[in-house]
């Protein structure tokens, strides 16, 4: 079903084309792609619309790097609807799993994912890093993702029970903590991030450079940066 899925989606693309270019101040890459939108979403493939990153205030600026982007519970919600159309026992499955952790795919996990996103790295003696949120209700957002963790742990160590290795991850390193008295959620092992930052990746002098090299519209439809 994946295969015929994704043999259907490939039908709706029309072309795509890619360019790298040799810059004085580095390497340019461009990419272009011409697809039947329309069709692709009858298919569950959401195409991911503009917006204006604010979630990078949140950013330190000594940070390793970044991925910003958005709205990953409704890109997984469409997902499922259209995997769950074409395959009843997976939509039995969901309902099970539902009843198994308490937490609705639709009304709980969703919502807790929706809105700007920023997976964050930080370097140091102990590299430590966080999936940012900004959901529209960040305290039940921070509820439902604190009660999903709690089940991936549980499920993490009945399967390392079972192992005979020791996973590259410590589950119980894992947190969901809320910033006090603002709209951020962290899921990592970087609490720390939830704080405002001294001084921000928008704001750094380094940053700020090499996006203005790279011409960095205000309006993108996702983000990526590395330190290097």
């Amino acid at each position: 079903q994946a295969l015929a899925q994704l043999s259907a989606t490939l039908q709706n693309v029309r072309g795509i084309g890619l360019a790298v270019v040799a810059e004085q101040s580095g390497l340019r890459v461009v990419a272009a792609g011409d697809a039947d939108e329309a069709a692709l979403n009858k298919l569950g493939a959401r195409i991911p619309t503009a917006y204006a990153p604010t979630i990078t205030n949140q950013i330190p600026a000594d940070a390793t790097g970044f991925v910003a982007f958005r709205d990953l519970g409704p890109t997984l919600l469409a997902a499922l609807d259209v995997a769950a159309a074409q395959s009843p026992e997976l939509a039995k499955q969901i309902v099970t799993i539902e009843k198994l952790t308490g937490i609705s795919v639709r009304a709980g996990l969703v919502p807790a994912l929706t809105g700007e996103h920023a997976v964050v790295a930080l370097g140091g003696d102990k590299p430590a890093g966080a999936l940012l949120l900004a959901p529209q209700d960040p305290t039940e957002a921070a509820s439902t993702l604190g009660k999903a963790l709690t089940q991936a742990k549980q499920l993490g160590t009945g399967l390392l029970d079972q192992a005979t290795t020791k996973p590259a991850t410590d589950l119980n390193k894992l947190a969901v903590t809320l910033q006090q008295g603002g709209s951020i959620v962290a899921v990592g092992t970087a609490p720390q991030l939830t704080a405002a930052p001294a001084a921000s990746i928008s704001t750094s002098a380094d940053y700020q450079a090499i996006a203005g090299q790279a011409g960095l519209p205000q309006i993108v439809t996702g983000l990526a940066y590395i330190n290097a």
